[in-house]
């Protein structure tokens, strides 16, 4: 017997699609995080009906199922994450 989604996830699973489309027509790098604990950061390369191929960058094309995910996001550098905390924290201390 085929799992069938409850409403809820079907939303939820409707926002992811609606999510991965607007990071594909930026052509912005995503973090994926999966339901397993794992994870990829790459970019889209194409989007289907229930997967997508991210280009990961370390591991190359790789096909992602919608329902594998756990959360998608803008992939961040090191970089710009520290840059924003200093940023963050300069603010702070012009306020004080």
């Amino acid at each position: 017997m085929p799992n069938k989604l409850k409403g809820s996830d079907l939303q939820e699973l409707e926002l992811l699609n609606q999510k991965i489309q607007n990071f594909f027509d930026m052509k912005q790098a995503i973090h994926v995080k999966f339901k397993r604990g794992h994870f990829k950061n790459g970019y889209i390369k194409e989007i289907r009906s229930d997967f997508f191929i991210v280009d990961d960058f370390q591991d190359g094309e790789e096909f992602v199922f919608f329902l594998e995910i756990e959360n998608v996001d803008t992939y961040k550098t090191i970089e710009k994450t520290n840059k924003r905390k200093l940023n963050k924290e300069a603010k702070q201390n012009e306020v004080s």
